[in-house]
């Protein structure tokens, strides 16, 4: 992955990454029949560290709010990573001829977010959908991320990430307040 990220997908050769893994292109070759193959095992390897930064351990919330709280603040700080913007924005220059990097990104790392908080959802919503709740939370922590990706801004700091999560869950909380079962609100 580093030699994507270090040089563009497009500037990087098998010979980069034979000599950057250590072997030889013939071992390459045996294992991966284009690069593009690389990219999305890179991209695989990538995402799985992704997923792991992401897990909630929801046991300690006590309320809805909590756990709002949680699952945006790590998702807002997981956006925030040098890594997860450079990684993006690779996929987004490469989205067209590679459409799986985009589709292996967006459903281990935006997708699985939604799905946790979804999961949590389901016992506290009624008379509404948990996915499309979940959903509503993830567009609202990535809020004007995408603008400072493309325009490669870069973010302030974890101080920022919380602010955004923050006023995600306020946000949310004031559309949803009324759907949440009593004794799991705050």
């Amino acid at each position: 992955m580093n030699a994507f990220l270090e040089s563009g997908y497009d500037n990087v050769t098998m010979s980069d990454i034979s000599s950057i893994l250590g072997g030889s292109k013939s071992t390459l070759w045996q294992y991966f029949d284009h690069k593009e193959d690389i990219a999305v095992a890179a991209i695989e390897l990538k995402v799985q560290l992704f997923r792991n930064f992401l897990d909630l351990d929801i046991s300690e919330c006590s309320s809805i709010t909590s756990m709002l709280n949680l699952s945006s603040k790590r998702f807002c700080h997981f956006l925030m990573r040098d890594d997860t913007i450079e990684i993006e924005r690779i996929i987004i220059i490469n989205n067209r001829r590679i459409p799986k990097l985009g589709n292996i990104f967006y459903s281990n790392t935006f997708l699985y977010f939604r799905d946790q908080v979804s999961l949590f959802l389901a016992n506290s919503l009624y008379d509404e959908d948990p996915d499309d709740a979940a959903m509503l939370l993830l567009d609202l922590c990535t809020s004007g991320f995408n603008r400072r990706l493309i325009l490669e801004l870069r973010h302030a700091n974890n101080i920022l990430a919380d602010q955004i999560a923050d006023r995600a869950v306020q946000i949310f909380m004031k559309i949803y307040h009324k759907c949440l079962v009593r004794h799991h609100a705050d």
